[in-house]
């Protein structure tokens, strides 16, 4: 469970560091849509957690 809590704070900070690392390469486009799943991925991980305890 501790690692879904820990996916919950890293996978937007990810995110955000493949976007501002790699934005040139990926375009601007693609910076959105991996901070947008970043996100994602926090949020399906928030409610699977709020829904298990």
């Amino acid at each position: 469970m501790e690692n879904i809590y820990l996916a919950i704070v890293i996978s937007p900070l990810i995110a955000a560091v493949i976007a501002g690392f790699f934005g040139r390469q990926i375009g601007r486009s693609g910076a959105h849509w991996v901070t947008i799943i970043g996100v994602g991925i926090s949020s399906r991980c928030h409610c699977w957690c709020s829904n298990t305890t």
